[in-house]
């Protein structure tokens, strides 16, 4: 557990911040130009925002019992 919260998570939002602009701005040039963007492409931006989504769905499970246990002290 611990190589997926000082590794794989930091190394993945790392990469995010770094890429994620970048293939928005190729999505969106493809689709301005009528042009049907690559499945790579397609297939990197759903992945990152789905692998978003379970960093973000694990981290409000781990912060809403603390802040319940907080919360009745």
């Amino acid at each position: 557990m611990g190589y997926y919260f000082f590794y794989i998570i930091p190394r993945f939002l790392y990469r995010f911040v770094l890429s994620f602009p970048d293939e928005m701005e190729q999505l969106i040039l493809y689709l301005s130009n009528n042009v049907t963007p690559p499945f790579a492409l397609l297939r990197n931006i759903g992945m990152q925002m789905l692998f978003l989504v379970l960093i973000g769905g694990m981290t409000v499970n781990l912060i809403r019992p603390l802040l319940k246990y907080a919360h009745t002290k």
